[in-house]
């Protein structure tokens, strides 16, 4: 009762540790700290795995993700990944879910609320992260529940809305539903046309998730290498190759070519990468882009990835001539 006079957002993402910082968290951190500069009262709420014990650099990281100058005195960061500790809401608090686990948080929080509905941050079709399963059905009825949809994407929102998904069907909901399109650092993802490396060999570089991220589609990526190579397409005497996104084990590819994976680069790191790279391997089988190809053609260099449904090889050469979308064979 002593927090009814003191609504705050309640973001919840499932891990706010500097180490889960990615597109999508950095997303929903971006969006909700603009909403705090604007004077809406934020809680962080990590759902699923502990916050970092000096918080300093997550601070820094909001700050730097929003554009802001200054702290703000309106936002505060909770761990709530250990349900043994209770987590004080008030009545008049409201939720902003940012994956499908946390939109099914946010289905039972409101109950304990005078509100009706949530703020739904949608970044893909989640369903497709999974199997058909209890995972799958659990993701697809998230898009059944009474919601505020803020969609990543223009091209991710016509997919929810021509494919009927859940209230999407509804016109007057379509109607309603925000998008928009996520920006590329500048400052970061840019055409270097100085920049040399040390190395004599080209590089490719691979989006490789093989186990954090299925639609990343690694296995048919590693398959495409080892086929250019069998091919004479690419030499490994004048290409080398390198995996980033996850831990690996290198992958030999035939012919004296080797994926390795890349270290974990902070963000400036990251992005010097890409802009030493020469070519982006970045395969997405889901009607969202995804970041890498947008930062890649931002920096001037090809990036090849897959279509999928309404995110065709045009729809995305619009957004630059250096995406490349094939399907996924």
């Amino acid at each position: 009762r002593s927090l009814a006079m003191r609504p705050r957002l309640n973001v919840l993402v499932p891990g706010l540790a500097m180490k889960h910082m990615s597109g999508g968290p950095n997303t929903a951190i971006s969006i909700a700290y603009r909403l705090a500069a604007l004077g809406v009262p934020v809680r962080f709420v990590s759902t699923n795995a502990p916050i970092d014990a000096d918080s300093a650099a997550f601070w820094a990281h909001a700050q730097a993700l929003a554009g802001t100058a200054n702290p703000l005195d309106n936002v505060e960061l909770v761990d709530a990944s250990d349900r043994k500790i209770p987590f004080k809401i008030g009545e008049n608090d409201l939720f902003m879910a940012t994956a499908w686990w946390t939109a099914q948080m946010a289905k039972y929080a409101i109950r304990h609320t005078r509100h009706e509905k949530f703020v739904y941050l949608i970044q893909d079709y989640e369903p497709i992260l999974h199997p058909a399963s209890t995972q799958y059905a659990l993701a697809e009825e998230t898009y059944r529940l009474d919601m505020v949809p803020v969609v990543n994407t223009s091209l991710l929102a016509e997919f929810l809305v021509s494919h009927q998904v859940g209230r999407f069907s509804d016109p007057d909901f379509a109607r309603r539903t925000l998008a928009f399109e996520p920006a590329v650092d500048k400052t970061q993802f840019y055409f270097d046309g100085q920049s040399e490396r040390r190395s004599a060999k080209r590089r490719l570089l691979f989006y490789a998730r093989p186990t954090n991220g299925l639609r990343n589609l690694y296995e048919m990526g590693v398959a495409a290498l080892q086929k250019l190579l069998a091919d004479g397409a690419l030499s490994a005497a004048e290409w080398e190759f390198v995996g980033m996104g996850e831990k690996f084990e290198p992958v030999p590819l035939g012919h004296g070519g080797v994926l390795v994976p890349a270290p974990w680069l902070g963000f400036e790191g990251y992005a010097r990468q890409m802009r030493e790279s020469d070519v982006l391997l970045s395969l997405m089988l889901s009607p969202h882009p995804s970041y890498p190809p947008l930062e890649m053609a931002a920096c001037g260099k090809p990036v090849v990835t897959t279509c999928y449904a309404n995110k065709t090889a045009d729809r995305l050469a619009q957004i630059s001539g250096n995406i490349i979308a094939v399907d996924a064979t």
